[in-house]
């Protein structure tokens, strides 16, 4: 797992940033997956760099871990998009949220 880089946030607070491709190899996706999952707005970068490069950052990774979740599941990318764009759903643990989504969708 390559490591990534850090920049200084607000306050001098350090932030690792990881490059897609480095994302990409630590979480067993493809690139054009997470270029698709840019595009379709399910998972953004924290930011671009000048050259276009997207840099994704911790909360990105943590959401990249419940769409993983989510897929292995069987949820299709537009249901996943659903579920992590609900308000009460935010805060809530990632099994929790599937028996949320699943008893609204049943009914």
């Amino acid at each position: 797992m390559g490591a990534g880089k850090t920049r200084t946030a607000g306050a001098g607070e350090k932030v690792m940033a990881y490059t897609v491709k480095q994302v990409a190899t630590m979480s067993g996706v493809s690139v054009r997956t997470l270029h698709c999952y840019d595009e379709t707005g399910l998972l953004k970068p924290s930011y671009h760099k000048p050259n276009g490069y997207r840099c994704y950052e911790e909360p990105q990774l943590l959401t990249l871990q419940q769409i993983l979740f989510y897929r292995e599941l069987g949820f299709e990318l537009k249901q996943i998009k659903e579920i992590l764009g609900r308000a009460d759903l935010k805060n809530s643990r990632p099994s929790n949220r599937t028996e949320r989504f699943c008893k609204r969708t049943s009914n």
